[in-house]
Protein backbone atom coordinates (compact mmCIF):
# COMPACT_ATOMS: atom_id res chain seq x y z
CA UNK A 1 0.00 0.00 0.00
CA UNK A 2 2.91 2.29 0.77
CA UNK A 3 4.23 1.70 -3.16
CA UNK A 4 0.87 2.29 -4.13
CA UNK A 5 0.64 5.84 -2.09
CA UNK A 6 4.13 6.86 -3.23
CA UNK A 7 3.51 6.29 -6.75
CA UNK A 8 0.42 8.56 -6.53
CA UNK A 9 1.95 11.16 -5.51
CA UNK A 10 5.02 10.90 -7.58
CA UNK A 11 2.40 11.32 -10.35
CA UNK A 12 0.66 13.95 -9.08
CA UNK A 13 3.88 16.00 -7.88
CA UNK A 14 5.12 15.42 -11.68
CA UNK A 15 1.68 17.32 -12.73
CA UNK A 16 2.08 19.72 -10.47
CA UNK A 17 5.50 20.51 -12.05
CA UNK A 18 4.76 20.08 -15.51
CA UNK A 19 1.90 22.96 -15.13
CA UNK A 20 4.00 25.02 -13.59
CA UNK A 21 6.83 24.65 -15.72
CA UNK A 22 4.69 25.11 -19.24
CA UNK A 23 2.60 28.16 -17.98
CA UNK A 24 5.60 29.52 -16.77
CA UNK A 25 8.00 29.02 -19.63
CA UNK A 26 6.99 27.23 -22.23
CA UNK A 27 3.08 28.14 -23.42
CA UNK A 28 3.09 31.73 -21.89
CA UNK A 29 0.01 31.73 -19.73
CA UNK A 30 -2.62 29.53 -22.49
CA UNK A 31 -4.06 27.78 -19.57
CA UNK A 32 -5.91 25.36 -21.78
CA UNK A 33 -2.52 24.60 -23.87
CA UNK A 34 -1.02 24.35 -20.36
CA UNK A 35 -3.23 21.68 -19.12
CA UNK A 36 -3.24 19.70 -21.88
CA UNK A 37 0.66 19.27 -22.24
CA UNK A 38 0.55 18.21 -18.82
CA UNK A 39 -1.67 15.86 -18.85
CA UNK A 40 0.18 14.49 -22.21
CA UNK A 41 3.42 14.84 -20.18
CA UNK A 42 1.98 12.96 -17.23
CA UNK A 43 0.80 9.60 -19.23
CA UNK A 44 3.89 9.70 -20.88
CA UNK A 45 5.06 9.44 -17.58
CA UNK A 46 3.04 7.03 -16.21
CA UNK A 47 3.78 4.66 -19.11
CA UNK A 48 7.99 5.12 -18.93
CA UNK A 49 6.52 3.67 -15.45
CA UNK A 50 4.67 0.86 -16.24
CA UNK A 51 6.10 -0.11 -19.55
CA UNK A 52 9.98 -1.69 -18.35
CA UNK A 53 7.85 -3.47 -15.47
CA UNK A 54 5.74 -5.20 -18.15
CA UNK A 55 8.55 -5.82 -20.81
CA UNK A 56 10.70 -7.29 -18.56
CA UNK A 57 8.01 -9.70 -16.80
CA UNK A 58 7.00 -11.01 -20.33
CA UNK A 59 10.47 -11.01 -21.64
CA UNK A 60 11.56 -13.40 -18.80
CA UNK A 61 8.55 -15.44 -18.47
CA UNK A 62 8.92 -15.90 -22.18
CA UNK A 63 12.69 -16.81 -21.60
Amino acid sequence: MLFVAMLFMSIVTFFFLTIMVSYFFILERNVKKTIWTSLLMTFVFILSLLIPQFSYQYLFYLF
